[in-house]
Formats: structure tokens, C-alpha cells, sequence
């Protein structure tokens, strides 16, 4: 379907900047907690995470491990969890903004996504060329070797399967239940981040 320039133009003439938020240094990954109505924004430049309440004022700073990048929300536990891509760690945030627990896992880690299915934590290591899934325990119990740099990962709930962006292969590979890659999707030119749309499913 080709939508006409005229349309998209009134879509998009409603949206505007209601507010700028200072945060530390190279912002890179954000994700929102619905359990506190919070944002959390990995500052990769100052190896920090800025909490942004709902009135869009950073109410608090937590430090977390070198170079911050990824981060996402685990639903079952109501922890953030940050890929720290220098430290080849994931810093988990508890509840009262504290770093409860550090998680070792590939080097290199980019991306992060909670896998509502069975409840573990997917990240995807860039330099290692693999994906490390911890469970309920903040332990490694899978590490599952790729063919290509993975970068962006994210589960869809509609298949209980989780979507893997590979960086040098052009490509998204697909990993069923059972951590086990059951298709791969070609795609465009150094593919980066990957995010599930609820409104098709």
C-alpha cells in the first residue's frame, strides 16, 4: 500500500517536542517500566542510568557498569535489566533504583529483551557472536552461538518467539521455545535494532 505524502503529513504535523530531558553523557537505550510509570535511559557515556518519572524530571542517577547501552523491563520480576558493553556484564535494577545483581555474561553485550514465554532474559553479545538467556535466578542457563554480529533482540508474544538482529548478515533470526533457530528472515542493509509491533498482531 502507498500512502499518499499528503496523509503522512497530517499524521505527523500533530506530533511535537513537549519537553527536552538533560540526562548524562551519549544516551543510548530507553525503556519504560509500567510498574512505577517510570523511563530509564542508559547513558553510555557516563556509565549511568537516568530514571525519568511521568512529569518528564530525572528523579534519580544509578551507577551501573562500563558503557551502559541496552535495557529493558522484565515483567515477572519488575527489574530493568542494562547490557554494560565494556564490562561484558547486565547491571538488574530492583524496585528502589539499586543494583541488586550483576550478571556475566558475552563480550560485547548490545541488546537486551525479556521473554514473557518462559520468564528469561535474552542479550545479545556482539563481539562474542552469541546470546546469553538467564533465568528467574539472574544465572546463564543457555548461551546459543550465532553465524553473524547480533545486536537488537526482542520477543513476540503472538508466536512465543524472540526476533535476533544480525548486524554483518543482513538478516533476523528466529528462535522458537526451545532456543532453537527455526527460521531466518533476510532483511536490509546492517540491521541494528528490532521492536514488536502489538497494533498488527
Amino acid at each position: 500500500m502507498i500512502i499518499p505524502i499528503s496523509d503522512i503529513y497530517k499524521v505527523f504535523a500533530q506530533e511535537r517536542v513537549i519537553s527536552i530531558i538533560p540526562v548524562e553523557d551519549n544516551p543510548v537505550g530507553v525503556a519504560y517500566n509500567p510498574s512505577y510509570n517510570n523511563v530509564y535511559v542508559a547513558n553510555h557515556g557516563s556509565n549511568t542510568v537516568s530514571v525519568i518519572n511521568e512529569n518528564n524530571v530525572v528523579v534519580d542517577t544509578i551507577p551501573v557498569g562500563d558503557s551502559p547501552f541496552g535495557i529493558a523491563y522484565n515483567a515477572d520480576n519488575g527489574n530493568m535489566y542494562v547490557t554494560n558493553l565494556f564490562s561484558d556484564t547486565v547491571s538488574v535494577i530492583d524496585d528502589s533504583n539499586v543494583v541488586v545483581d550483576t550478571i556475566p555474561v558475552g563480550n560485547g553485550p548490545i541488546g537486551v529483551a525479556h521473554n514473557e514465554g518462559n520468564g528469561n532474559m535474552y542479550v545479545t553479545n556482539f563481539i562474542s557472536r552469541s546470546l546469553s538467556v538467564s533465568d528467574e535466578n539472574n544465572v546463564v542457563v543457555d548461551t546459543i552461538v550465532v553465524r553473524g554480529l547480533p545486536s537488537g533482540v526482542e520477543y513476540n508474544p503472538s508466536y512465543n518467539n524472540m526476533y535476533v538482529t544480525l548486524f554483518s548478515s543482513e538478516s533476523v533470526l528466529v528462535l522458537n521455545e526451545d532456543n532453537v533457530v527455526v527460521d531466518t528472515i533476510v532483511v536490509g542493509f546492517s540491521p541494528f535494532f528490532i521492536e514488536y509491533n502489538c497494533f498488527v498482531a
